[in-house]
């Protein structure tokens, strides 16, 4: 007969640091994608997908707002697992 598997508890406080740390980052992130996202889509884009902000003197493309979707799903990810891990009970965080 085995033993079940034991929970490593030195390596919680650190990893459950690392990982608050994590969903904080992401979580900020997730912000900032959501800002750059949505006012990026609403610019009227020419049909080479550039707008010219004459204030600003700056070229955005259209491309951005693809990039921010992706940076925004993977923050969202990042965040929801990294907080998922953190509400796990402490005894069975580090079991498979």
């Amino acid at each position: 007969m085995s033993l079940p598997p034991q929970p490593h508890p030195h390596l919680a406080p650190w990893l459950a640091a690392v990982l608050r740390a994590l969903f904080w980052l992401a979580t900020l992130t997730v912000a900032l994608a959501v800002w750059e996202f949505a006012t990026g889509a609403e610019l009227p884009y020419n049909s080479e997908g550039r707008y010219f902000d004459p204030t600003e003197g700056v070229v955005y493309h259209q491309q951005t707002v693809e990039f921010w979707a992706v940076v925004l799903v993977v923050a969202a990810i990042a965040a929801v697992g990294s907080l998922w891990w953190l509400k796990k009970p402490p005894s069975s965080r580090f079991l498979p």
